[in-house]
């Protein structure tokens, strides 16, 4: 393969929008935002407030079997907290919708509402139990921003009271604000809402 090929290939990389394979059916890919059944997220998200879902049959892959109708949720949900690393980068992304409530394709999730610009970085996507070792590292823009939302494709129908935030997260309280602060009515103890 000669040098003019390569920047051939990698142009023609750049530019391809990549198959709509997790997403549900009617699903189209585009630059800055995901169209379901002719519908935009990034429109509905903004009218609606996230995390906002839509539920549609999956696509004609083969991959279930057949006389049984199979679903996908498309979740949209925006970025509240970024937590950088030593250099500068994002490591870590904290959304507005419980990950756990369902079942994300991570690996699929896109940034949408605007043109990305830069290199894509791995990052960790929150709120989760799960750990960037089980999987739930997702390669952003590393120019990402408050207030970005992010269209995530989830196996199977999810409701939107399983992804909607909830306050227990002490992780995002890593300055020592969750620390015991030496209440005096320890035998009461906290509530467990």
């Amino acid at each position: 393969m000669t040098f003019f090929h390569s920047v051939a290939w990698e142009r023609g990389m750049a530019l391809r929008v990549p198959s709509p394979g997790p997403w549900p059916r009617d699903t189209t890919l585009t630059a800055t935002d995901v169209l379901v059944g002719g519908r935009s997220l990034d429109q509905i998200a903004r009218a609606e407030g996230t995390p906002c879902l839509r539920i549609a049959e999956a696509p004609d892959t083969g991959l279930f079997p057949p006389g049984r109708q199979h679903l996908i949720t498309a979740l949209v949900t925006s970025v509240e907290a970024i937590s950088m690393n030593s250099r500068g980068r994002p490591e870590e992304i904290w959304v507005d919708a419980e990950l756990d409530g369902c079942r994300p394709r991570i690996s699929e999730a896109r940034l949408i509402g605007r043109p990305a610009s830069g290199r894509r970085r791995r990052v960790a996507l929150r709120p989760t139990t799960r750990t960037a070792l089980d999987g739930h590292l997702v390669r952003l823009p590393a120019d990402v921003q408050l207030g970005d939302l992010i269209a995530i494709p989830c196996e199977g129908p999810c409701a939107l009271h399983d992804v909607r935030r909830r306050s227990y997260h002490p992780e995002r309280l890593d300055d020592g604000r969750w620390a015991d602060d030496g209440d005096e009515f320890t035998a009461l103890g906290r509530c467990g809402k």
